[in-house]
């Protein structure tokens, strides 16, 4: 993405003087690159679908010791889903796997806080 950004034409240009590469593209579009710390996708599906994960696992009473695999499963879909959004962020270029590993640290702070709190 980053490259996109810096040579939107898709040509690196060199100073003649220095042999260091040039970045040709818009400034405001540059700048907006650099904001990928941490992944607010990431860290928004975490944070609600953690949240969703802590829930269902409170109403199936997954982890009571006469548990199913099926009440695992029911509690780690919503986990599943969010690590797939995390996926496709670093899939896609949109951000670094640290960013997005950030942004899943903090959704999943936030969410157990608010469902210890609840």
């Amino acid at each position: 993405d980053f490259f996109w950004r810096c040579f939107p034409d898709g040509k690196g240009v060199f100073n003649n003087v220095t042999k260091n590469v040039i970045c040709t593209g818009d400034k405001g579009v540059i700048k907006e690159g650099h904001k990928s710390f941490p992944s607010g996708h990431t860290s928004w599906s975490f944070a609600g679908l953690g949240f969703l994960a802590w829930y269902m696992s409170g109403k199936v009473r997954a982890f009571d010791r006469r548990g199913h695999v099926a009440k695992l499963c029911i509690v780690f879909a919503p986990i599943l889903l969010a690590a797939m959004v995390a996926v496709s962020r670093v899939d896609d270029y949109w951000h670094h796997w640290q960013d997005v590993f950030a942004g899943g640290l903090i959704g999943l702070v936030v969410a157990s806080f608010c469902y210890l709190q609840f």
